[in-house]
Formats: C-alpha cells, sequence, structure tokens
C-alpha cells in the first residue's frame, strides 16, 4: 500500500499487456486511519479497479456488540473514499473469528452503509466450512451483493491429539472436488440476474500445481454457467 501511486499504474499495465484486468485491490487497512489509505483509494480509483477489500474485522470474544460498534464506525470511514474516488469498499465474508464470517455477519455490519460504496463479496468455500444456506445468504445479502469468490475446499483428517480427539484441517482443492455445490450456486446467482465477475483465487493445498488448477477451475465453473 505504501507505494501504491507509484507501482500500480505498472502492474495494471502489465496485466492488460496480458489481456487480464484487475477486479480487486486488497488493503492492510480496516479504516480511514492515515493519508496513505487516501492515497490508496484515490490510486485504485484513478486506474479504474472497481473495488477494495480492506483488513478484516476480528469478532474477539464475547464483547461482539461493542465489536460490532467500532467496525461500522471504522467502516464508515472507509465508504466516505469510496464515495469520493470510485472503488466500492467490499467486505469478504471469511471463515474465522471475524464479524464477517457469514454473509449475517457481513450484512449488518454492512448495513449502515451506502450500498454504492460498500458491497459483499459472498465467498461460497468460506459459506460451505460455515454452513449458511446459499439462499438465505443471498437474501441477507440483497442489494449489497457484488462480487463473487471461487475456491474449493473440505475437511479431512490430520490425526488425533494427545488427549485422543481426533483432529481436522481445511485442504484447498478444485472444484470438481471441494465441498460446494457449484450448480446450486450458479443457479441461484442467475435468478438474481449477477452479471458480475466471477474471482479466481487460485488457491489450492497443491500450491506448486496452481497455475494448472486454475485453468480446470476456469474449465469447469464456465460448463456450468454455460448450462453445459
Amino acid at each position: 500500500m505504501r507505494k501504491a501511486p507509484e507501482d500500480l499504474p505498472l502492474l495494471v499495465q502489465a496485466m492488460r499487456d496480458k489481456g487480464i484486468e484487475i477486479t480487486v485491490a486488497t488493503g492492510d487497512f480496516d479504516e480511514n486511519s492515515s493519508s496513505k489509505v487516501e492515497d490508496f483509494y484515490k490510486a485504485v480509483g484513478k486506474e479504474g479497479i472497481p473495488f477494495i477489500r480492506p483488513a478484516y474485522y476480528s469478532s474477539g470474544g464475547l464483547d461482539f456488540w461493542s465489536r460490532l460498534e467500532v467496525a461500522r464506525k471504522k467502516l464508515k470511514s472507509l465508504a466516505k473514499l469510496s464515495a469520493k474516488y470510485g472503488p466500492k469498499t467490499l467486505l469478504h465474508n471469511h471463515y474465522g473469528p471475524l464479524l464477517t464470517c457469514s454473509c449475517l455477519g457481513a450484512r449488518m455490519l454492512a448495513d449502515t452503509c451506502d450500498p454504492k460504496n460498500v458491497g459483499i463479496y459472498i465467498d461460497f468455500a468460506h459459506l460451505s466450512l460455515n454452513g449458511e444456506p446459499f439462499e438465505m445468504a443471498f437474501g441477507i445479502c440483497g442489494e449489497y451483493l457484488s462480487l463473487v469468490g471461487v475456491k474449493a475446499n473440505r475437511y479431512v483428517t490430520s490425526g488425533r491429539d494427545e488427549k485422543g480427539k481426533l483432529q481436522y484441517r481445511i485442504e484447498w482443492l478444485t472444484l470438481k472436488d471441494g465441498i460446494t455445490n457449484w450448480t446450486q450456486a450458479i443457479r441461484l446467482l442467475k435468478q438474481l440476474r449477477y452479471n458480475g465477475p466471477y474471482v479466481f483465487h487460485a488457491e489450492y493445498t497443491a500450491h506448486e500445481k496452481a497455475a494448472e488448477l486454475v485453468v480446470q477451475d476456469r474449465d469447469f465453473l464456465t460448463k456450468i454457467v454455460d448450462g453445459k
């Protein structure tokens, strides 16, 4: 983020030379706490990148409501930058101790902001881990639904702890092997007339094969989107 005004145009041009448009710029901030944050929004807007995904908001311990109020104030400071410079601020639903661990949490956080400036970046892999039903998630997101993330995962066993309890870890793999029902997901997106981008995260446990696997995933999802 520190060198975004200088480096971002070079990156954008290098990607465009390869026929790739950058959809999301990721920041390490969760509020407008310095001139560097505003410079980042300004640079991203100047390059025509439509979305910015800031850092996540921790859900903490038992003090959920107080954390939610603090996070809402922080988010509003970013929403003002979105209104000023163009890129929409996105809340990404993500598994773990986060206020946006579900679409419900993301909507509760976004609800006090204009959906023109703040949106929800729905991630079906993390949605599947948390068990939030797709229909409910879409209904909750409503007009805040702005972007769709594409990746897949599943739980696999990883031995037992010292007390004999079976342990699990998350494995990241291709769409056809993950737990997400992509046929259902795409059907619902079509019902909602979603016409935005699908962002492939290329996140795989076998990261050395990422370039190969993401092509497989692109082809797999394209067939579903095209109804084949």
